[in-house]
């Protein structure tokens, strides 16, 4: 599925749905625990804040692996 072929809604419960262009029809999202405030998305990821005011991320598959670069410093 193509990521940029999905509208992200939040409803007053904060449940998360995608509409698809391909299925036509709306679908709830896996984490039925989770709720979100707010949500948005890109071609590579969506994400949103939660109602516990934290940031999560889902970030779709692709074939290009994942890299993240982490620096520590001396007392810091």
């Amino acid at each position: 599925m193509m990521a940029g072929s999905l509208l992200w809604a939040v409803d007053v419960y904060g449940r998360v749905f995608s509409l698809s262009a391909a299925r036509g029809r709306w679908r709830r999202a896996a984490d039925i625990v989770l709720e979100l405030k707010r949500v948005t998305g890109s071609q590579q990821c969506c994400w949103g804040i939660g109602c516990d005011h934290q940031v999560y991320l889902h970030v779709y598959p692709s074939q290009v692996p994942i890299r993240h670069q982490e620096e520590t410093y001396e007392n810091q």
